[in-house]
């Protein structure tokens, strides 16, 4: 049986990169159904005192997920006028967005050694890319909720041993019939990061979901 402290870890190194501690509730919910909550929460702190996840709390929004803004199928045309329209739609998103504080959880790169990572958060993080992997993660929940095994369908920024610097990928790819990759549009984007997106898609002729 896997221990509470080793799915959290999973949760954080494998799946999501940050998430509120209700939105670990739920994740663990589906993943562990037997475990309290209570019991979650002493977990987490359990991790905190080993320096293997880290607690920031911040004044972010968190826009709802619950479908995408767009969905690109490689046989379509890259269209910058499209790329500005989807900007356009997620900026007014971010905006219409709750801000409050949120403490929000994440593994620290000891963690992400464990699960063979380099790891994502070292030293300071902006506020605004906590909050895009809030929602990130927030996409992977809704995923969850529909069905467990989804869980397993999940692939947290492919190709990332790989890719070569500065090269922009998706978010991450839905195993599935066919595969299809995950966008989560950050309040920092652009037009042309959209299209980059768009060619990567285009070039491994799979379908994007952009959030």
């Amino acid at each position: 049986m896997i221990s509470i402290e080793v799915e959290i870890l999973m949760l954080l190194c494998n799946h999501i990169v940050a998430g509120e501690e209700c939105q670990l509730l739920r994740a663990l919910a589906v993943i562990a159904p037997n475990v309290p909550p209570k019991h979650v929460r002493r977990a987490l702190k359990r991790l905190e005192a080993k320096q293997m996840v880290c607690s920031r709390s911040i004044a972010c929004p968190k826009p709802d997920v619950s479908s995408p803004l767009d969905t690109y199928d490689p046989s379509e045309p890259i269209e910058r006028a499209r790329c500005k329209e989807l900007i356009a739609k997620s900026r007014e998103r971010w905006r219409q967005a709750e801000t409050k504080l949120r403490e929000v959880y994440f593994a620290l790169p000891t963690a992400w050694k464990i699960f063979g990572h380099s790891g994502a958060h070292k030293g300071f993080i902006p506020h605004s890319a906590l909050a895009h992997d809030l929602a990130l993660s927030e996409v992977f929940i809704g995923l969850l909720d529909e069905h467990k095994s989804n869980q397993h369908r999940w692939v947290l920024d492919p190709g990332s041993a790989t890719r070569e610097h500065g090269v922009k990928q998706p978010d991450a790819l839905i195993r599935g019939t066919p595969d299809c990759y995950a966008e989560m549009v950050g309040q920092g984007y652009d037009a042309t990061r959209v299209g980059l997106l768009f060619r990567h898609a285009q070039t491994n002729q799979l379908r994007m979901r952009i959030y």
